[in-house]
């Protein structure tokens, strides 16, 4: 299945000007269109791309991914015509698992790396948790989704906008339980990884643990919030990537 690159990636503003770019990766459930608020709030020399991944959003009709490899494959054939210039991978939970595959992907094919993945609210591949929960009945499914505290009362309370939901977050969490870390898994470009200090899912030890990721540069950050701390430290997240892509170095 071959996805056409117009339909992943998404521009809130077009920037002819821009000389870095920053792809953005939606987490479970969600779209591209939860980082168009961030384009404004950039420094006017980055433009951002927002990757909506098929059965999302405004794909809501194409057949959703539920393992890791292939996602990759189609993305990394499709991403190769907008890396004319320095750019950077941001990705939250399952976004940032996407994002360091592709990042891993670039590096297995000789293909210019991110000058630095973020990789937010995400545990490392390697770290497993023996509570598998895509394959549980609806119920038990929301009861165990609703831990992370990212899913809106209006959707919960509306049995037919859950009822178009379940499948796609059950799709996410098998790619996010069925990723098999590869044998050669250390990148050689900064890895960030940031986390919510009081996330009980993704805990400040776990997000530390991305530190054997890389060859190169690593920081860990911790915001106040929990799991989605992306959300109410928007503009603090977006200064620091800012602040990161301006200089380009974590030090």
């Amino acid at each position: 299945m071959i996805l056409h690159k117009q339909s992943w990636f998404l521009f809130p503003q077009h920037n002819e000007m821009a000389t870095k770019r920053l792809f953005c990766f939606h987490y479970a459930g969600g779209n591209a269109h939860i980082f168009y608020p961030w384009a404004k709030h950039l420094d006017p020399s980055i433009e951002l791309i927002s990757v909506q991944l098929p059965g999302h959003g405004t794909r809501f009709t194409e057949p959703l991914f539920t393992s890791m490899d292939p996602l990759i494959d189609n993305l990394g054939t499709q991403i190769v015509d907008y890396l004319d210039r320095p750019y950077f991978f941001f990705g939250h939970s399952l976004g940032g698992l996407i994002a360091y595959a592709l990042t891993h992907y670039m590096q297995r094919n000789s293909l210019p790396l991110p000058d630095c993945l973020f990789v937010s609210g995400k545990t490392p591949p390697h770290f497993k948790t023996s509570d598998k929960i895509s394959h549980l009945p609806d119920l038990d499914f929301l009861e165990e989704v609703k831990k992370y505290n990212g899913l809106p009362e209006e959707i919960l309370q509306n049995q037919e906008l859950v009822e178009i939901w379940l499948p796609i977050l059950r799709a996410d969490f098998q790619i996010l339980e069925t990723f098999i870390r590869p044998d050669d898994y250390k990148l050689s470009c900064d890895l960030m990884a940031l986390g919510g200090v009081n996330d009980i899912m993704v805990t400040p030890s776990r997000v530390e643990l991305w530190q054997d990721y890389t060859t190169a540069c690593f920081k860990a950050l911790f915001f106040p919030g929990d799991h989605f701390f992306i959300n109410p430290q928007q503009t603090q997240v977006i200064e620091m990537i800012s602040k990161v892509m301006h200089e380009r170095t974590l030090l």
